[in-house]
This record gives structure tokens, C-alpha cells and sequence, in this order.
């Protein structure tokens, strides 16, 4: 999620970070920045599929009822 000059919009990371800016590729067409500060990053996510074997990636949500 990036905050870009007040205007938040979804993008995935394509670029590593270098001298603070990350390329990225937003999700919504209508956007057209195709860079972001470090800074401007204000959440992510990790998509980890991981191993089937092992059971549910990083980026499955896991609930507990209990708590």
C-alpha cells in the first residue's frame, strides 16, 4: 500500500530499494507512478506460497477464536 502525495493506492513491488525509491506497479490502471519513496510505503505484505507440505504460506491469515 502506498501513500503517494495523499493518494493511497495498491502496488506491487518491482524493483528492489536503491538510494530510497522502490519501483512498484500499481494495481489500478488509472494510477501511473511507477516509482515510490521508501517512505511512502505505508504497508505490505510478504507472499510466501512456501512448501504445500508444510501447510498454510506466510500470507494466509491464520485466525484464533479463542483469544
Amino acid at each position: 500500500m502506498v501513500n503517494r502525495r495523499g493518494r493511497i493506492f495498491y502496488a506491487q513491488v518491482t524493483i528492489r530499494p536503491s538510494d530510497g525509491m522502490v519501483g512498484i506497479e500499481p494495481l489500478d490502471r488509472r494510477i501511473t507512478y511507477r516509482s515510490a519513496k521508501a517512505g511512502e510505503i505505508i504497508d505490505h505484505w510478504v507472499h510466501d506460497r512456501g512448501d504445500p507440505q508444510e501447510g498454510p504460506g506466510r500470507d494466509q491469515l491464520a485466525l484464533d477464536f479463542d483469544t
